[in-house]
């Protein structure tokens, strides 16, 4: 029975990381920045240069955007995109570093 329990929660576990949604970009290029720093911008009216670092599919239901603020920290953000509605209910995100004038 002890087993049977384990295993049950082990797949919870991995059903529960996995729905969570994944990130896309190559590490180490940018020193992580302040989450707390990161803004919240729209790409179609962005007008300074800027760079996307990398991309992020998460679900709005277990992920806040403080979640998503930290994971483009990580990576080096100075911003992130508003989500993004895609058909199977998740959202797509970007990091976005400001390019020097």
């Amino acid at each position: 029975m002890k087993t049977n329990f384990k295993l049950l929660s082990a797949a919870c576990v991995a059903v529960v990381m996995t729905s969570c949604g994944g990130m896309n970009y190559s590490p180490g290029k940018y020193a992580p920045s302040n989450p707390e720093k990161i803004e919240v911008v729209s790409l179609e009216q962005l007008q300074r240069p800027y760079e996307i670092l990398g991309e992020y599919t998460g679900n709005p239901v277990l992920q806040s955007m403080r979640d998503w603020k930290q994971k483009a920290a990580e990576m080096g953000a100075d911003a992130v995109s508003i989500p993004e509605m895609l058909p199977n209910r998740y959202v797509k995100l970007y990091a976005i570093k400001w390019k020097e004038a």
